[in-house]
């Protein structure tokens, strides 16, 4: 779809098998108007090679898509906003639309899709979700494997994530099933010339996942917290809520659950093991020089 297509529904009717496409890519290359797309719904397609949305766009919906391919040249992923960091930036050097026009991507909905990726690959997929927006609600879908996390959000304001699995099976093992962090501290502004890409991720539910799985090879299952814990700690993290979680443990599992940030809450997660439900360990941690005193709790651990 081109950036100008506005009020777009691609999909299927009636019964039979979904229609088979080789990717979908929405708003792809250098914008050549400030009209970007808008009011865009794809569902229930079987695609080949991912579904990518690059730079402004809005009230999207991705609906009962099958991305299920196996092997290390399929890019099984659903991406957010990949390039604004390029195209809505003085780093491209041909750009034509102002700077102002360009806003972050927003009302952004996944919906009941699955996506199962590869470890086969160190880059394909990199992520089977992964990307940075607004108003996002990530509902009932089933994320598997990736090169790196199953679902990472560089950044995120007022998003929910919700009735999801999300396995956290990576080619490395030293990555996540659910991992968030942020660009900086400043506050959120849907106009990326303002904001660029340096606001806090804050206003986040994450309620009533499975995350985790008896095959995944990671150390920690969620990490809410800065990307790094050294030269890239000064990414600010605030007011999220993480309940009603069943969390699963693979073999290197030792961190259901990291959290680094202010005012956030968790609450009534466990990980069941032989029909039992277990509490999960939550920790915090402190190494991250970057990161200002006033961002490192309150915590509010109820687990």
């Amino acid at each position: 779809m081109r950036h100008e297509d506005d009020v777009v529904q691609v999909g299927a009717y009636g019964t039979g098998a979904k229609p088979r496409v080789a990717s979908v890519q929405i708003g792809p290359g250098r914008a050549a108007t400030a009209d970007f797309p808008d009011d865009i719904t794809v569902m229930d397609l079987d695609v080949a090679n991912g579904i990518e949305q690059t730079a402004s766009a809005s009230k999207l919906l991705f609906l009962r898509n099958d991305l299920d391919d196996a092997g290390s040249r399929v890019n099984n992923s659903i991406v957010i906003g990949s390039a604004m960091g390029y195209w809505a930036t003085t780093s491209d050097p041909y750009r034509t639309v102002p700077l102002n026009a360009f806003y972050n991507p927003h009302e952004i909905f996944v919906v009941e899709n699955r996506v199962i990726g590869s470890t086969e690959n160190d880059d394909v997929p990199l992520a089977n979700l992964h990307g940075s927006g607004a108003r996002m609600a990530l509902l009932g879908n089933e994320f598997g494997r990736s090169s790196q996390h199953t679902v990472r959000l560089y950044n995120a304001y007022k998003t929910v994530i919700a009735h999801n699995v999300i396995r956290g099976i990576s080619s490395d093992g030293v990555r996540h099933a659910l991992k968030i962090h942020s660009g900086g501290f400043g506050e959120y502004n849907n106009n990326f010339s303002i904001s660029g890409g340096t606001w806090a991720a804050k206003q986040i539910v994450i309620t009533n996942n499975l995350m985790g799985d008896p095959a995944d090879n990671n150390n920690w299952t969620v990490a809410i917290r800065p990307q790094n814990s050294q030269e890239n700690s000064g990414e600010g993290i605030e007011d999220v809520i993480v309940e009603n979680n069943r969390l699963a443990r693979g073999p290197r599992t030792n961190v259901d659950i990291l959290v680094v940030g202010r005012r956030v809450t968790t609450r009534g997660n466990a990980r069941t093991v032989d029909g039992q439900n277990l509490s999960v360990s939550t920790e915090q941690s402190a190494s991250y020089p970057l990161l200002p005193q006033s961002w490192r709790g309150p915590y509010f651990i109820r687990d």
